[in-house]
């Protein structure tokens, strides 16, 4: 999280919890990402944002898997594998694993701030100087077409979608049939 006065609660949280938690700046989000990933001596990491809640596990698992069989000498070791280049783009349910390296390379060049301040933005806007593995999403053209949750009406589409009944753990595929069918009426 960022060195900021009002993300102490957050270490609080983390140390509480037996969480590791490195701090850096909160504007450039690039640069704390790679100085955390070194800190704790990670050459690839999942990129899990806040605004995800429901990011698919099997798809990170896969992907993370994917980098732990992968000897860092071949050249055909991808920067990034992500579900988000090919196919329908679904807000919230992106998937990445990035290598850290690919990332210090970033962050060497001349960059605009605004790609400071999103950890693999740079990385789309040039996708021929990057090496990039596309996976299929697990998700293809769901009903809903957000599953992020940035404001107050996200939350409250999800939530009403997701606890129809608080007793029942609903797949997305399952909410989106619920949110279709309440929708058609």
């Amino acid at each position: 999280t960022s060195c900021n006065a009002e993300d102490d609660v957050l270490e609080d949280i983390a140390l509480n919890n037996q969480i590791n938690c490195y701090r850096g700046s909160l504007n450039n989000v690039l640069e704390r990402g790679v100085k955390a990933a070194q800190h704790f001596g990670l050459k690839a990491f999942a990129r899990l944002c806040g605004d995800r809640p429901l990011f698919s596990i099997d798809e990170i698992c896969k992907s993370l898997n994917f980098y732990s069989e992968m000897d860092e000498r071949n050249p055909l070791l991808p920067d990034i594998i992500t579900n988000f280049i090919t196919g329908y783009k679904i807000k919230g349910l992106t998937t990445e694993v990035v290598l850290t390296n690919s990332l210090k390379r970033i962050l060497e060049q001349s960059i605009n701030d605004g790609h400071r301040e999103h950890l693999t933005s740079y990385i789309y806007q040039n996708l021929k100087d990057f090496n990039i593995l596309n996976m299929a999403a697990q998700f293809q053209r769901p009903i809903l077409d957000c599953y992020a949750v940035d404001d107050q009406s996200e939350f409250d589409r999800l939530d009403a979608v997701f606890n129809i009944n608080s007793s029942v753990d609903l797949t997305i595929q399952e909410a989106d049939f619920i949110y279709q069918r309440f929708n058609s009426i």
